[in-house]
C-alpha cells in the first residue's frame, strides 16, 4: 500500500495553512500600521489647524538678520555700553503665515521635546520640530506621543543647538507615500514651484524666523553634521560650493540669494524612494529674525 500520497497531501495542507496564516498576519500588520500612521497624521493635522488662525505678527519685534551685527557708534552714546536698536524689517515682503502657537501648552500636553514649528506654504509641511536630548535619531521611528513606528517626527539631532544659532541646522523628516512629513520637499524638483515658493518659515517661542531657499538638490546619504567640521570656515565654504555647483536634472540653485560662511542656514532632508543611497535636500538661509532681542 502506497502511503506517500496521504503524507504529501498532509504536507501540502500544512504548508497551505502556514502560508495562509502568514499572509493574513502580514495583511493585518499592514492594516494596523497604516491605521496607526493615519491616526498619527491626523494628530499632526489637528495640531496644525489649532495654529493657523492667529494674531498678526508684531513687526516691531522683527529685525533683519543682515543688520544683526555690532551697532555703529555715532559718538553720541551717553550710556557707554548701550547698543543701538536695529531697525525693524517690513515683514510684509515675506508673506509670513499668521500663526498663534502656544509652545508651553504643546510641551505640556503633547511632547516636551517640541522647540519650534516649521511651515512651507502650499505643502503639507506644517509641523512641530522636536529634538531628543540623548538619542540622535529617536524621532526617526518614534511619534509625538512616544509610540514606535511611522510617520515619526520632524526633528533635529542634539548635535544642533535648538536656537538655530549654528551655521547649519539639519532637520529630518520621512518621505511618506501619503505626502505627509517631508515628502512634499520633492515639489521643489519642479523649477516653477522652486521659483514661486522661496521661503521657509520657522516659528519659535520668541518669534518667527524667515529662511530663503537657495537650493534644492540630490545629495549623498552622508551624515552632514558628522561629515563636515562646520567650526572651520574653510570647510563651510567647501560645503556651500558643493551645493551651489549642483547641476543635476532636478537640482535648482538661486544664485541671487546671498549665502556665505557666516550665514545661518537650515538643511531639510528626506529620502528618495528609488535611490536609497541618496537624499533630497532643501537649503535655505536666514534672512529675517523675528525673535525678541
Amino acid at each position: 500500500m502506497n502511503t506517500d500520497k496521504p503524507k504529501k497531501k498532509t504536507v501540502f495542507l500544512i504548508l497551505a495553512i502556514v502560508l495562509f496564516v502568514a499572509g493574513a498576519c502580514a495583511i493585518a500588520y499592514a492594516v494596523i500600521t497604516n491605521m496607526k500612521a493615519r491616526n498619527e497624521q491626523k494628530m499632526y493635522e489637528d495640531l496644525a489647524a489649532q495654529t493657523t488662525v492667529g494674531a498678526p505678527i508684531d513687526e516691531s519685534q522683527v529685525i533683519d538678520s543682515e543688520d544683526n551685527n555690532e551697532p555703529e557708534n555715532d559718538g553720541e552714546n551717553q550710556q557707554g555700553d548701550e547698543e543701538e536698536i536695529p531697525e525693524p524689517v517690513d515683514l510684509s515682503i515675506y508673506d509670513i503665515p499668521e500663526k498663534q502657537i502656544d509652545f508651553d501648552a504643546l510641551r505640556t500636553d503633547t511632547n516636551e521635546d517640541i522647540y519650534a514649528w516649521i511651515t512651507i506654504p502650499d505643502t503639507q509641511i506644517d509641523y512641530p520640530i522636536v529634538q531628543h536630548p540623548t538619542e540622535l535619531d529617536y524621532y526617526l521611528d518614534h511619534n509625538l506621543d512616544g509610540s514606535t513606528g511611522y510617520p515619526g517626527c520632524i526633528y533635529s539631532q542634539f548635535l544642533n543647538a535648538t536656537d538655530f544659532s549654528d551655521f547649519n541646522t539639519v532637520i529630518y523628516g520621512h518621505n511618506m507615500n501619503n505626502g505627509s512629513m517631508f515628502a512634499n520637499l520633492h515639489y521643489y524638483e519642479d523649477v516653477e514651484f522652486f521659483n514661486n515658493h522661496p521661503y521657509v518659515y520657522v516659528y519659535t517661542p520668541e518669534g518667527p524666523l524667515v529662511y530663503q531657499v537657495f537650493a534644492s538638490y540630490e545629495y549623498s546619504n552622508i551624515h552632514i553634521l558628522m561629515g563636515f567640521d562646520f567650526t572651520n570656515e574653510e570647510t563651510r565654504g567647501i560645503y556651500l560650493n558643493t551645493i551651489l555647483q549642483s547641476d543635476g536634472f532636478r537640482d535648482h540653485v538661486n544664485t541671487e540669494v546671498e549665502v556665505g560662511t557666516d550665514s545661518n542656514i537650515i538643511t531639510l532632508e528626506t529620502c528618495i524612494g528609488t535611490k536609497p543611497e541618496k537624499r533630497y535636500v532643501l537649503g535655505a538661509v536666514l534672512v529675517a529674525d523675528g525673535r525678541n532681542q
